[in-house]
């Protein structure tokens, strides 16, 4: 699904801090850069519903957004800090489907021994896993859910090249199944052999590519 934003402003203590309007093509792995406090995080939590816009539209596919509760469920939102809840990898990864009152997946093993070729087990406390652990156990949760794009607020920054690699992978995946991407990264070589990856520098209140 493409995503378009029209004029998107966003205000702290009566100043404006941006105002954007752009068009994130579908199947495209947006990079999207720029200096630390230009609004990079809150425009990705304004796309995903997390957080009130001042003024402006979203579309989706070129329709406004009427239905927050699929709007979110489609956007999948991942932190820098993957959010991990108290539990097992399992009780981590089923917890969105009973929220949400969805069928669980049947497949959960072979999903986590796909992205954990350490061999984790469902049963392990998700909360002793390592950084890196965490933020693919986060990734995976989301992909789960099915969603059509992927908010991701620097995932892969401090982790370690398995970690990263694999993470990368699985968004790549993601993307050639028909996905998504907005990805916010300091670093250059973020999917850099991947053909699908648009550069976008954000500054001065707009958004242009930088690639």
């Amino acid at each position: 699904m493409s995503i378009r934003i029209k004029d998107l402003s966003l205000e702290f203590q009566n100043k404006e801090l941006f105002c954007v309007s752009h068009e994130f093509a579908k199947q495209q792995i947006h990079l999207i850069k720029g200096a630390s406090g230009c609004g990079k995080s809150s425009l990705l939590r304004l796309i995903a519903g997390l957080s009130p816009a001042h003024s402006g539209q979203i579309f989706i596919d070129n329709e406004p957004i009427s239905d927050q509760r699929k709007h979110r469920l489609q956007c999948q939102y991942l932190f820098q800090q993957a959010i991990i809840f108290p539990g097992t990898v399992r009780e981590n990864l089923l917890y969105p489907f009973e929220f949400n009152e969805l069928p669980p997946p049947t497949d959960l093993e072979d999903q986590v021994n796909s992205i954990f070729p350490e061999k984790v087990s469902l049963d392990q406390d998700a909360k002793v896993l390592s950084v890196g652990q965490k933020q693919r156990l986060a990734l995976l949760r989301a992909l789960l859910l099915k969603p059509d794009y992927l908010l991701c607020d620097e995932v892969t920054s401090g982790l370690d090249e398995s970690s990263r690699k694999i993470t990368e992978e699985l968004i790549i995946q993601f993307c050639n199944n028909g996905g998504t991407v907005l990805f916010i990264t300091h670093v250059e070589s973020s999917f850099e052999n991947f053909d699908k990856r648009i550069g976008l520098e954000m500054s001065e209140g707009s958004i242009r590519k930088s690639l």
